[in-house]
């Protein structure tokens, strides 16, 4: 999972370059819960999490949809993103590189934009 010379690489430098960590089909599932979520949100949205805001809205001069959005609490909505806090390599590399036997989320978010706009 990790090994002993990354974590004092870590502690000397206060980063990590780990490489991998997500298999591609994991990758998806997030990409299409994050769908899932943006559809319901352009459809007028509901009352379950996450929250979301967003940071430039185009709706008014572009009404496809293509806005940057940032959803909060993503893990609340969607399964996908609630397995990640318990995901064994990012978890289990976490409490490594910082020494303890557990670690606590304290905040989630998801910046969606669409591909090309405000490049």
């Amino acid at each position: 999972m990790i090994e002993q010379q990354q974590v004092q690489f870590f502690q000397q430098n206060g980063y990590l370059k780990y490489g991998p960590v997500l298999n591609m089909g994991e990758v998806q599932e997030l990409r299409d819960g994050l769908d899932r979520v943006i559809q319901i949100e352009l459809n007028g949205g509901d009352d379950s999490e996450p929250e979301f805001e967003f940071g430039h809205d185009l709706r008014s001069q572009n009404p496809s949809g293509r806005v940057i959005t940032q959803f909060l609490n993503m893990w609340k909505r969607e399964p996908a993103y609630e397995r990640l806090l318990h995901h064994p390599t990012i978890s289990g590399v976490l409490c490594a590189l910082l020494n303890t036997s557990q670690v606590r989320l304290w905040h989630d978010q998801v910046i969606s934009k669409p591909p090309g706009d405000n490049d």
